[in-house]
């Protein structure tokens, strides 16, 4: 699967137990060039939705083409930053 560059993300955690997720997030393309920033509220309230929320998220911002490359590592804190590989999905023959 071809790598597209990486998303780097700064989640934050929800004050109140009924809000959601915050990101924002920096799509990097494969030359190491910004080309893509948005801030968005996550579909999640808990930690165990925001890696779905997240992917969700990655798709409205750059197209359901593009996956995270690998699983987003434990999420502990109230403000997480981290760097996500993307990869092209890839189709079924």
């Amino acid at each position: 699967m071809e790598e597209t560059g990486y998303i780097r993300a700064r989640l934050s955690a929800p004050s109140d137990a009924e809000a959601a997720w915050r990101a924002t997030l920096r799509f990097i393309n494969g030359d190491g060039d910004a080309v893509a920033r948005r801030e968005v509220e996550l579909d999640a309230t808990r930690v165990e939705e925001v890696p779905a929320a997240l992917q969700t998220a990655i798709a409205a911002l750059l197209g359901d083409e593009i996956e995270m490359a690998e699983a987003l590592p434990p999420l502990t804190g109230d403000v997480v930053e981290l760097e996500v590989p993307l990869r092209c999905r890839q189709s079924a023959s």
